[in-house]
């Protein structure tokens, strides 16, 4: 599990939802209160790329600045990024932690998934990535 105290105590996360939760994740993402502090968040969103990632990003990078929200996945786009961008395996955590420690994150939007089409193609990776590769959900020993 990723030890938000140890790494990032102010971690705050919100699960991946359908497409017509995009906007009802923002507002409910906008409303998280940060530790009585006025800093803008570090925001680190997964599965970027995605269907509701490549909406909510620029969303998130016109409200807190494009400096602030980093974008990973796992593909790599060409497209020219207005931000940073991060290439994460949501299986391999060393690579989900080694991001969030080295851009200071604060919150945590996590959409990266395989969804029923591809993965009814190879529904054990669907099945690592849409539940092992949950990173905060992961129990600590």
């Amino acid at each position: 599990m990723l030890r938000t105290k140890r790494y990032c105590p102010s971690l705050a996360f919100v699960s991946r939802g359908s497409s017509g939760e995009a906007n009802a994740s923002l507002r409910t993402f906008s409303s998280t209160v940060r530790s009585s502090t006025s800093a803008v968040p570090r925001i680190l969103v997964t599965g970027a790329l995605g269907q509701i990632g490549t909406e909510l990003v620029p969303l998130l990078r016109q409200k807190y600045g494009s400096e602030n929200v980093v974008a990973s996945d796992m593909r790599i786009s060409e497209a020219n990024h207005a931000g940073p961008f991060a290439y994460i395996d949501i299986l391999r955590l060393n690579d989900f932690e080694r991001v969030v420690v080295e851009q200071r994150i604060d919150w945590l939007i996590h959409n990266a998934s395989i969804l029923s089409a591809a993965g009814e193609l190879n529904p054990s990776l669907a099945l690592q990535v849409n539940f092992e590769g949950t990173p905060v959900s992961r129990s600590s020993t």
